[in-house]
């Protein structure tokens, strides 16, 4: 996990950690996402580690659901370390870091947020929830965002269910220093 993470306590607009699976094996990857205002009116979309056809979506979801608009930036999307990320639950924490991204803010410190996200903005559950929030809580996460669907009964770290993405970013952005 420590090639994919940076483990930097200060928190950056852009940024959000997940528990990602590499056949049965759970890393953590952190998602880094940059959003530079455009004048051109096709904005430029880039993606390293995640499906490039993936981040279009995961970005028109947010604009529609979240009403957070997009078109007016450049975004740029990382995971850290060349790692791929083809797992599902990587959408969840991908539309996280766009958002902060966009609205220039960082996320909670100390979060992982694991949860696929449908076209209408609901968050899906994941496989093997239960492995990756034992990895999450071993590495220190006291917190992860999950699908109000998920059925777990690990208690080891903090739960935040969510059922919809605009409910997942409401209430856990922070203002950037």
């Amino acid at each position: 996990s420590g090639l994919y993470w940076n483990r930097d306590d200060s928190a950056v607009p852009g940024v959000a950690m997940t528990i990602a699976l590499e056949g049965n094996t759970p890393l953590a990857a952190e998602i880094q996402t940059l959003a530079a205002r455009t004048v051109f009116p096709y904005p430029r979309r880039t993606s390293r580690g995640i499906e490039l056809n993936r981040f279009q979506l995961l970005t028109a979801v947010i604009e529609r659901r979240c009403n957070i608009a997009v078109n007016a930036h450049d975004l740029y999307i990382n995971v850290a370390g060349g790692f791929t990320l083809q797992d599902p639950s990587a959408d969840l924490p991908a539309c996280a870091a766009i958002a902060s991204a966009l609205k220039n803010v960082s996320l909670q410190a100390g979060t992982c947020w694991l949860g696929e996200v449908g076209l209408a903005g609901e968050i899906r559950p994941v496989t093997r929830i239960e492995l990756r929030l034992k990895e999450a809580a071993r590495l220190g996460f006291h917190a992860a965002v999950v699908s109000s669907r998920e059925k777990v009964k690990f208690t080891g770290i903090k739960l935040i269910r969510v059922s919809h993405i605009d409910e997942a970013l409401a209430g856990l952005l922070i203002p950037s220093r």
